[in-house]
């Protein structure tokens, strides 16, 4: 009777194994490589908007306001939107109270871009510390962190969602 259960035994079927091929192997570490380099990129996106809210704040308590003169201004357009910039020239003292210039490009919104012109004056704001370091008194006044940060989140969600889509092999999701 032992000998005949363990025949028995025998002639059951393998059970199969959860084995990635060759190809899914490879498809797995692209994933990974990707990944890899999403969450760098996404870090270094929520870097800069913590970094330009920290300027802007600094500049909302402690900002020094002086009068600066267009020099240019400028659009990008690209597929997703739009980014307009100015240049302008202000002048700020030395530790010799004498005054120097500074030029600086800045990106702005799309409403004071149309409402200024080269050759206008706008207020800008700087702070004491670094005076090379400014922003136009309306991008201070509009500075919108959490919505800088909910752009950063929604491609942080949606990046990594269609990475997901494309490394997971079709067979473990509709078998």
């Amino acid at each position: 009777m032992f000998s005949r259960a363990k025949e028995k035994r025998k002639r059951q079927p393998p059970t199969e194994e959860f084995v990635l091929s060759n190809t899914e192997i490879r498809l797995v570490l692209r994933f990974v490589l990707a990944m890899a380099a999403w969450i760098v990129f996404t870090s270094l996106l929520v870097s800069d908007a913590n970094r330009e809210n920290e300027l802007i704040e600094q500049l909302r308590t402690s900002g020094i306001t002086t009068w600066a003169t267009v020099t240019d201004k400028s659009m990008t357009r690209s597929s997703r939107s739009n980014s307009y910039h100015v240049t302008y020239e202000y002048e700020i003292p030395d530790a010799q109270q004498v005054y120097v210039s500074v030029q600086l490009t800045t990106q702005i919104n799309s409403e004071e871009y149309g409402s200024i012109f080269k050759g206008d004056t706008i207020p800008v704001i700087y702070t004491a510390d670094a005076p090379r370091l400014s922003r136009s008194a309306a991008t201070v006044k509009h500075w919108n962190y959490n919505q800088r940060l909910g752009e950063s989140a929604l491609f942080i969600v949606l990046g990594g969602g269609f990475l997901l889509f494309l490394a997971v092999p079709k067979r473990w999701l509709w078998p």
